[in-house]
């Protein structure tokens, strides 16, 4: 029969000469699996499989440390990579519905989303402060008064004209007439009734030459109010031009490297200069009124075509990311594009396209 033991038989005195610290705060955390050879030298082959298609599965029972395991394998291997880029989405000039990808460095997408808004910013106030100059006004007012001239000397001519063939030029609520006149003064419909039938056919007749003169007039008058819009329009634009181009000139250098950022940059300064009537009142909106508020959400919808939407931020990234999805949904891995609800119907564009695991990858 076995002897029983007793408990100073079954316990185990270690000597502290054995270790070679005072206390575990001087030991370093072990970052291997114990007693897992074969695992780890099969994680290490298979991390280093550089074809696609091929993947690692681990298996283990539950609170093992299968996650914090590979997490540190992976964080080691990815220290000694390169870096991937960051991915933008931009507004496309060309075709609204598809907007282009911008790809770039690891930490540049938030650096373009930041000197863009910028440069919105400050092309508004130049736009305003352009806009409501006084050499401005006076420009535009000299091109104004030399149309509104030659329009009045051109209404003097016919008006004139009208008097010595015996009418009046009156403006009524059906546009310019010529009214019978005698002296002056216009001819009352008794006086009229008492002319002779020749009298009435010549003042019919006369009537019919001035006003086939006067839509002669008017016709030309509109070509030169068109060429003096154009000219209105043409100066508004180089104005703009000026008043911006300014803005473009360091980030266009600075991302000289890039040129898809750069034709990006440029169509920014064309749509700007092309729409600049949306930069030169500022509106001041509140959410009490509806039609202000509805002008309110047209304006910033208008300008939300200039925003940088960083689909993928790597700027605080240390060599390849390890991504750890515990919810692999198909928005969680591929993304998702989300709406806005305004006004009873649901609005979107490309700030709102948010990206997915695989997108970080």
């Amino acid at each position: 029969m076995l002897p029983e033991l007793s408990a100073d038989q079954v316990r185990v005195v270690c000597s502290p000469a054995v270790f070679e610290c005072n206390s575990t705060e001087e030991i370093s955390p072990i970052d291997s699996i114990i007693g897992q050879d074969r695992a780890i030298s099969a994680l290490k082959f298979g991390l280093n499989v550089r074809t696609q298609g091929f993947n690692i599965y681990v298996s283990g029972l539950a609170g093992t440390g299968r996650t914090t395991a590979i997490k540190s394998f992976l964080d080691a291997l990815a220290a000694s990579k390169e870096t991937p880029s960051d991915w933008c989405y931009v507004h496309n000039f060309r075709d609204p519905y598809c907007p282009r990808a911008l790809e770039v460095a690891a930490g540049v997408g938030q650096d373009l989303q930041k000197d863009v808004k910028h440069i919105i910013e400050n092309a508004r106030r130049s736009l305003l402060q352009a806009f409501a100059s006084q050499e401005y006004n006076e420009r535009r007012a000299e091109i104004t008064e030399t149309y509104s001239k030659k329009r009045e000397a051109s209404y003097s001519i016919i008006r004139k004209r009208a008097e010595d063939e015996g009418f009046l030029l009156q403006n009524t609520s059906v546009g310019l007439l010529f009214i019978p006149a005698a002296e002056g003064k216009q001819l009352s419909e008794e006086e009229y009734g008492n002319l002779s039938s020749e009298a009435k056919d010549d003042l019919l007749k006369k009537q019919e030459d001035l006003t086939k003169e006067l839509k002669d007039r008017i016709n030309q008058l509109k070509v030169e109010e068109s060429a003096i819009q154009n000219q209105l329009q043409e100066t508004d634009r180089e104005v703009a031009s000026y008043s911006i181009s300014y803005l473009f000139e360091e980030p266009v250098g600075k991302y000289s490297e890039y040129q898809q950022v750069v034709d990006f940059l440029r169509e920014v300064k064309q749509d700007v200069i092309d729409n600049y009537e949306q930069f030169k009142v500022e509106e001041k909106t509140t959410d009490s009124d509806p039609i202000s508020a509805m002008q309110g959400f047209l304006k910033k919808q208008s300008l939300s075509k200039y925003e940088v939407n960083v689909l993928v931020d790597n700027s605080g990234l240390t060599g390849a990311p390890v991504i750890l999805e515990l919810n692999p949904t198909f928005n969680n891995l591929f993304g998702r594009i989300e709406k806005e609800a305004q006004f009873g119907t649901l609005y979107t564009d490309f700030t709102m396209i948010k990206g997915g695991s695989l997108h970080r990858v």
